[in-house]
């Protein structure tokens, strides 16, 4: 029998009163992360089944699943718990997407996938063959994919990571290294043979897609479906010390042309598209064996040439060549734990941000992209506020993100020198840890002083989806003032059933020079059941709370906030899979209790049986402006109080269609005037394997402190042109009415060997003018990478 954990109970009850500001809420951490750890180990004296000598776990409560036994491969328990037992290889397997070779014939395959979407629990319409093996190097998954001629390969998409993989025929595996049914490394690819690897964390509340591992996969197809063969490399993953391991594993497939959704180990419906992150549901994978602990060095240096033009510079600048070298290593210590170093940080090969139309009086949400940063991102998202361009969903957060990581390395938009820094990251029995150090070079472009950054993180595993954890946050020079700025704060996350999760912090700002009400405070409830849904938000930013290493869009504020959502799967409409009727009132005053925004909102959703969408809202809002707003290019609102109804309409094509993406039109009220709007952002494929990828928004607008009309607009278009999974072009233009400006960029990645990159990218930003669009500036830079790995 092997156990599979489930939960970890605790408890929490700590509190400290007596010691002011950053230092009374890190000692409030410190209790709550002390009863996260002797709590749950009292607990054990009451449980009495023996532990499996192989791994060593923190303690939890724990069911069994019957081990298969040779020559079987998997195994299904009564209540439906799934184990499947690795094979290990005598010969090498050639990774070819071919399988041909005889241990294909010798080992037996599993299957028997369980559909979550569209008829939840209902046996997938389409047959999937799955072998999972393993040497002294690597864990293999090989499958094969049938699938009747009659039903079309849906397989745009061959970028790395692209984004839109998860609408193509694709197939995916999840590895829990640690089986703390929570966190785990994901691996996808579709018909095309796409890259596409992900860190999960928190089943999916934490995501990060920009992750990149070092590992292989090829795809082959025929006219009864697709197959592919992946191999990882023990050493591109984290896991307990032990030859013999016990990990948590899931499969997904996706038929897109039934927009069919299927997993190994079944999912609710209710848990979306973050079914492969849901490791609850997920089965046990046994009989693996791994190579004895030793040390895992990975190197990389980096080469970079630029050939830069900037006439805003001060002083301008004029095809000024330059070159740097840069290191990073990358060192196992222990089994669960990795460190980081980097001196003299790059960023040349980054993409450029993409232009966005702000309408309000707050600041814009991008995301992270910097390689160096993404690795254990989601483990320094504190409160469940999101960090990350996944977590962040359908809009930036509205709480404070106390650490946001492009605070390091940039200022305002200006790249600023990283000269050297470390950061270790990782697990430790029921803990995860995270600490971050790096020193900013000082910057005339930016007028910033040599800036040291400090990020230490601290979360404990507690019951069986939550934790309890702290954080502290040091910038040597604030932003304003010049200060040293430090936070410090608790969180705590439950997740009693399901669909059920509570996130709750409490952090404190410490800065000199600024008043006394530095905190913040938060509760949230989120209730996600596939037919039926709840969030309430109650949020207190003080007037002083500055999170100087983080994200703070909104300053002195209270929010209130509920919304809730019911729904159904009619039957008997063969066109329609689900509606959802959503309402939610959103209320915001400072903290004297003056109102400042209030909105009120209701939508209708409907998810079509061919994989499209569409929605109605309509919404009505207050807005008491203390100061002008301005629109675009020095038109202002005035300081006043603004109420407005906006209504709105979309249409979410699939990728089943040449043209797929979101249009949405909306019209109404808007400061005392009027607002039209229209977007779209989607997808062209031109050819196989081109595509464009328009964002459009256009706004007209009339108000009556401006004489006429006028029009906010943003223009792009993407082009992509993968050669293959490792190698692709691809383009950016953007042109943004107001400031009026155009950028364009050019952008060749070709991973020569994996791990290894060559970079070459252009970008160019001009004033447009009403005759000429005048050159601001310009800049051709070469990277060079190689991965050495000891």
């Amino acid at each position: 029998m092997f156990p599979i954990p489930v939960g970890s109970p605790s408890a929490l009850a700590t509190r400290a009163n007596a010691v002011p500001g950053v230092v009374r809420t890190v000692a409030l951490a410190a209790g709550v992360l002390a009863a996260g750890a002797v709590i749950p180990a009292l607990a054990q004296v009451t449980r009495h089944e023996a532990r499996p000598a192989v791994r060593a776990v923190p303690p939890v409560a724990r069911d069994a699943v019957t081990a298969p036994v040779a020559p079987d491969v998997i195994n299904r328990d009564a209540s439906g718990r799934v184990a499947i037992r690795a094979t290990r290889l005598d010969t090498a397997l050639t990774i070819d997407g071919h399988l041909d070779e005889s241990t294909y014939r010798q080992v037996k395959s599993f299957g028997g996938f369980i559909q979550q979407e569209p008829q939840e629990g209902r046996p997938s319409s389409v047959s999937t063959d799955v072998w999972v093996f393993f040497d002294d190097q690597a864990v293999y998954v090989a499958a094969r994919c049938w699938q009747d001629a009659s039903l079309p390969l849906v397989a745009n998409d061959l970028r790395r990571d692209g984004p839109s993989q998860f609408d193509n025929d694709n197939f995916a595996v999840i590895f829990d290294t640690f089986l703390d049914r929570r966190n785990g490394f994901m691996f996808q690819t579709n018909p095309l043979g796409s890259i596409n690897d992900q860190l999960m964390t928190d089943e999916g509340a934490g995501s990060n897609r920009d992750w990149n591992a070092v590992w292989d996969l090829r795809t082959s197809r025929d006219a009864e479906g697709w197959s592919v063969e992946m191999r990882v490399p023990f050493r591109s993953l984290r896991f307990p010390r032990g030859q013999d391991q016990v990990w948590g594993l899931n499969f997904r497939r996706n038929l897109q042309a039934r927009t069919e959704y299927a997993y190994l180990s079944p999912v609710p419906a209710s848990a979306g598209r973050r079914g492969l992150a849901r490791l609850s549901r997920a089965a046990t994978l046994v009989g693996l064996q791994v190579p004895g602990q030793s040390a895992r060095i990975d190197v990389k240096p980096a080469v970079v040439a630029t050939l830069a033009t900037d006439h805003e510079a001060a002083p301008p600048i004029d095809n000024d060549v330059s070159g740097r070298v840069g290191l990073d290593v990358k060192a196992g210590i222990g089994s669960g734990l990795t460190a980081d170093v980097t001196v003299n940080t790059d960023f040349a090969q980054v993409e450029e941000d993409e232009a966005q139309v702000n309408l309000s009086r707050f600041s814009l949400f991008q995301p992270e992209k910097r390689e160096f940063f993404l690795e254990g991102l989601g483990l320094f998202a504190f409160g469940g506020v999101a960090n990350t361009r996944t977590q962040s969903g359908g809009g930036p957060p509205i709480a404070p993100v106390v650490f946001f990581s492009r605070r390091i390395g940039l200022a305002d938009g200006t790249p600023v020198d990283i000269v050297a820094g470390g950061r270790i990251t990782g697990r430790v029995g029921a803990w995860s840890v995270g600490g971050l150090q790096l020193r900013q070079d000082a910057s005339v472009a930016a007028a910033t002083p040599v800036t040291d950054f400090t990020v230490l993180r601290l979360r404990r595993d507690l019951f069986r989806r939550g934790s309890v954890g702290a954080i502290y946050t040091r910038r040597s020079h604030a932003e304003v003032g010049g200060a040293l700025n430090q936070v410090g704060g608790a969180d705590l996350l439950l997740a009693p059933t399901q669909d059920l999760t509570i996130n709750a912090y409490v952090a404190r700002s410490d800065t000199p020079g600024t008043g006394n009400d530095d905190a913040s405070y938060r509760a949230r409830i989120d209730y996600n059941a596939d037919r039926a849904g709840i969030q309430a938000e109650y949020l207190v930013v003080g007037d002083d709370f500055t999170p100087d290493t983080g994200l703070m869009r909104r300053e002195d504020f209270r929010r209130s906030f509920v919304e809730g959502r019911i729904g159904d799967r009619p039957r008997g409409v063969a066109w329609l899979r689900k509606w959802n009727l959503v309402g939610g009132v959103d209320y915001i005053t400072d903290n004297d209790g003056a109102i400042e925004s209030r909105t009120q909102s209701g939508a209708a959703k409907f998810e079509l049986a061919n994989g499209d969408g569409m929605d109605v809202t309509i919404e009505r809002s207050f807005e008491a402006l203390e100061e002008p707003l301005e629109l675009a290019d020095g038109r202002e609102v005035p300081v006043g109080a603004y109420g407005f109804t906006m209504l709105r309409g979309g249409y979410q094509l699939s990728l089943r269609h040449k043209v797929s993406g979101d249009i949405t039109v909306g019209a109404g009220s808007f400061y005392g005037g009027s607002i039209r709007e229209v977007t779209y952002r989607g997808r062209l494929d031109v050819i196989p394997r081109l595509a464009l990828e328009p964002n459009v928004a256009f706004n007209r607008i009339d108000v009556p402190s401006q004489a006429r009309p006028f029009w906010v607009n943003v223009i792009g278009l993407r082009g992509t042109w993968p050669f293959s999974p490792r190698a692709s072009v691809g383009m950016l233009v953007q042109y943004r009415s107001d400031g009026g400006t155009i950028g364009a960029s050019a952008r060749l990645r070709w991973e020569y060997r994996p791990g290894s990159d060559l970079f070459v990218v252009i970008t160019e930003g001009r004033e447009v003018h009403p005759t000429v669009a005048v050159p601001q500036n310009r800049t051709i830079a070469v990277k060079f990478t190689r991965l050495l790995r000891f």
